[in-house]
């Protein structure tokens, strides 16, 4: 919030001007659905970067050390020694896009479990094509039903009782395919309340004495 003085060459007069950056402000969970981010109770819990994994993961001594990085401030006879977020590789929105057009082709094949994996796997979880996928998956299972299980309207070949075995799977596989610029990441600034100054103190409790 700094204006700055100037003189327009165009108006022959002193002028101010200041510079508003192009960001999305809001709290940490709008920001993460701005971001097509699963949120920060994901296994990806960031929405700018990748660290994080799964539970599993994140419970060997490799996988927890790896959330963090150790630095150290010496000032003569005092060190420090603090342990702060150790970030992942940046998210970009082309990533992004590509993953949730995975999501959707996935969710054509008809199996809801592929596509959580998908999203637990990455971090990506875009409400608009969740509405989208939830349609592709329940109507799928319909053209599947209707092509592959339905003995009156399915694939007349499945109908064959000497196709048996591989060449059975082959022609299911082949039913079931034929169904089928701003960097949002970067561009969410740090909502400071929450996440620092009130993040630290109150979040810290809350996750020490939930359990009484």
């Amino acid at each position: 919030d700094v204006w700055h003085p100037a003189y327009d060459c165009v108006l022959k007069e002193e002028i101010i001007f200041r510079i508003i950056p192009y960001t999305f402000p809001a709290d940490n969970p709008q920001q993460s659905e701005t971001c097509s981010h699963i949120g920060m109770h994901g296994n990806f819990f960031c929405r700018r970067c990748t660290v994080g994994g799964s539970a599993t993961e994140k419970e060997t001594s490799e996988g927890y050390q790896a959330l963090f990085k150790v630095c150290y401030w010496s000032n003569r006879t005092l060190i420090l020694l603090i342990s702060i977020s150790q970030p992942g590789n940046a998210r970009t929105c082309g990533e992004t896009l590509g993953v949730v057009e995975k999501q959707l082709w996935t969710a054509c094949l008809g199996v809801q479990e592929t596509v959580d994996a998908l999203q637990s796997m990455t971090g990506v979880k875009d409400k608009i094509a969740s509405f989208w996928i939830d349609k592709c998956i329940i109507k799928a299972r319909e053209i599947q039903n209707e092509r592959i299980s339905n003995v009156t309207t399915r694939d007349p070949r499945l109908n064959k009782k000497t196709l048996k075995g591989d060449a059975r799977k082959a022609v299911k596989a082949d039913i079931v395919q034929s169904i089928q610029r701003v960097d949002i990441h970067k561009d969410t600034p740090v909502e400071i309340l929450h996440t620092y100054l009130l993040g630290q103190d109150k979040y810290v409790w809350y996750a020490t004495h939930n359990e009484w």
